[in-house]
């Protein structure tokens, strides 16, 4: 399949590594720290105009002119890129800050500490030659700019702390093991029809390259709803991505709302969002948890297992109990943000702050109900009544509230 590298980033199954063609240029970038910390990490050129051509698992930058003369990546495994030119020379300049610095070791062996991104890079020359221009000026060099010679290989490798030593495969053998992953993946989906096959392959694959290994604060692999600007997993896009997952790839869809378990707040809020350096609280997310959790249980039976679905009712309740006790005014929930929402610059939230709208109260109605029918499994029958009875009771107030004999309204929570 065909990828375009302006909308979708170029990744693989769990790696930070991405390659990104945008406005300003083609980059090649490491998405560690989220959607706020600054990704870029060397700009690619080349002094020959090129055309793009990418698939699942290889980028191909070739000379418009000669198809023969080319640049290739692939990234191996989820922490290193490799490089290969053929009659073609590539141009990589640092995207640095004051401290960033390029040492060179032993031969054809360099490292990079980049302070933007907290992390290192290992680089090394498998074959041919790379030229260096990296004048130091006292804390850091002035500049980083690279050339791989045509007919070259360099072999990146990003690490906190230590760099453990390894022999690359050659780089076909490389591509090959990482075709059969990537197939592997892709034939594990569920089937659909005929018509949807394009569509379900490219979801397929933004399923599998937007994927990240654990790392710092993210203590499960999880997955992003993208590498080019959205590097975070939020307390809403995580269901939709776990749903799909759930049939074949149950661990991994279990982790999607298992992360924010680890981190729901004391009063049963889950963070607005996570990356492996940062937890937002800032704003929350409507409570359709577990409405997306009944979902996958209908999907895959596993979910509905007494020790998955306890962890998941005890933490759905926290956050049922967060609206009901510190985010409703008069018994109805409320939003102070859009992006409480989920429909974050919704027009019912052009007129300010807080808001109290007939989705949420739904949602919440939904929530309870179906932790009734969670607390019933679990055999927690009086939890069940109470669920039940609060439901019913917001039930019974929503079109009263909201409806005006036209249409629902939201309205401000404290005027009206």
């Amino acid at each position: 399949m065909k990828i375009n590298i302006n909308s979708i980033p170029f990744s693989r199954y769990g790696s930070y590594f991405v390659i990104s063609d945008f406005d300003e240029g083609l980059l090649l970038r490491d998405v560690h720290g989220g959607d706020e910390s600054p990704s870029e990490l060397f700009r690619l050129s080349f002094d020959e105009e090129v055309v793009l051509d990418c698939d699942e698992t290889k980028l191909t930058i070739h000379k418009k002119t000669d198809r023969n003369a080319k640049v290739e990546f692939i990234y191996p495994t989820d922490s290193t890129v490799h490089i290969k030119t053929s009659g073609l020379a590539l141009k990589l300049d640092a995207e640095k800050v004051r401290y960033d610095s390029f040492n060179s070791m032993e031969k054809n062996n360099y490292e990079y500490i980049s302070y933007k991104k907290e992390t290192k890079y290992h680089l090394e020359v498998l074959s041919g030659e790379m030229a260096v221009d990296a004048p130091w000026r006292t804390v850091g060099n002035d500049y980083i700019s690279l050339e791989l010679a045509a007919d070259s290989e360099l072999y990146l490798t990003n690490y906190r702390v230590i760099y453990e030593l390894v022999k690359p495969q050659p780089f076909e053998e490389a591509h090959a093991v990482v075709q059969k992953e990537y197939q592997e993946w892709l034939s594990n989906m569920p089937e659909t029809q005929p018509e949807y096959q394009q569509p379900h392959n490219l979801a397929a694959y933004l399923l599998w390259t937007n994927t990240v290994q654990a790392d710092g604060l993210l203590k499960l692999p999880i997955t992003y709803m993208s590498k080019n600007w959205m590097q975070n997993i939020w307390s809403w896009d995580n269901c939709f991505n776990a749903l799909l997952m759930a049939e074949r790839y149950p661990e991994l869809a279990y982790n999607q709302l298992k992360i924010f378990n680890l981190y729901q707040d004391e009063s049963g809020a889950y963070p607005d969002f996570i990356n492996d350096k940062y937890v937002s609280y800032n704003c929350v997310k409507p409570p359709i948890h577990a409405w997306a959790y009944q979902k996958m249980i209908a999907i895959n039976a596993q979910f509905g297992e007494e020790s998955f679905l306890a962890e998941m009712y005890d933490s759905f309740s926290q956050n049922t109990n967060f609206w009901l006790k510190y985010r409703s005014h008069d018994g109805l929930p409320y939003y102070t943000h859009g992006n409480d929402s989920g429909w974050d610059n919704a027009s019912i939230f052009h007129e300010g702050f807080p808001i109290t709208a007939p989705d949420l109260t739904a949602y919440l109605i939904r929530q309870m109900d179906i932790l009734a029918e969670f607390a019933d499994k679990l055999r927690k029958h009086d939890e069940a009544t109470e669920w039940r009875q609060q439901a019913d009771e917001l039930y019974e107030r929503f079109l009263p509230t909201f409806f005006d004999g036209k249409q629902l309204r939201a309205f401000h929570t404290f005027t009206g």
